[in-house]
């Protein structure tokens, strides 16, 4: 991202410095037309009324105004492109967030046999490691792209952190194994 604010920046500075080259620019000579034997062709004034004027207008403004708006427009392509990199961050949340879900039910599913009769925390314990082993697994990619190694301890904090979002949010789905009684069950008035 640095590297393509510098090339926009230098981009935009470059455009104003042609632009001013341009406009100091000297005149190139007109060459008289000539005739039939070298006599001089009489010459017609020809006059634009509005075109002169709206070039020195345009020209004014582009000296006026020239450096703020490719500024504006650098500072523009610069937001659109941060824009599309916040896209494709919450298209890797998503994507994770579907890992967890499916190494939850998955690690569930293996374990059921297992831990009958253990304690519900045992059982959480047992299906987060599970889980934490089979979105390592199955995202590594995933993870590498958002800038973490797969099995460094911040990428596990945050894999365990998405998996206590998916167990106490009630729209996704898991198992009742693994989900707190507090969350599912329907609140009642006394």
């Amino acid at each position: 991202m640095r590297f393509t604010k510098i090339f926009l920046v230098a981009a935009g500075l470059a455009l104003v410095a042609g632009a001013a080259i341009a406009q100091t620019a000297a005149p190139v000579p007109v060459i008289p037309p000539m005739g039939i034997g070298g006599a001089a062709v009489p010459a017609y004034e020809v006059t634009v009324s509005g075109g002169t004027a709206a070039s020195n207008v345009i020209q004014w403004v582009y000296a006026a105004f020239g450096v703020s708006i490719g500024l504006a427009l650098t500072l523009l392509v610069v937001k659109l492109l941060k824009l599309a990199g916040i896209k494709v961050s919450d298209a890797q949340k998503e994507q994770l967030n579907k890992l967890v879900v499916n190494g939850l039910n998955l690690a569930v599913a293996q374990a059921s046999k297992s831990l009958e009769g253990k304690a519900p925390i045992e059982v959480k314990n047992a299906v987060a490691a599970k889980t934490v082993e089979y979105v390592q697994a199955h995202g590594a990619d995933l993870i590498k792209s958002m800038g973490l190694d797969p099995k460094s301890g911040e990428a596990v904090q945050a894999i365990n952190a998405r998996i206590e979002t998916a167990l106490v949010d009630p729209t996704i789905p898991t198992h009742p194994a693994v989900t707190p009684t507090d969350v599912t069950a329907p609140a009642t008035t006394a």
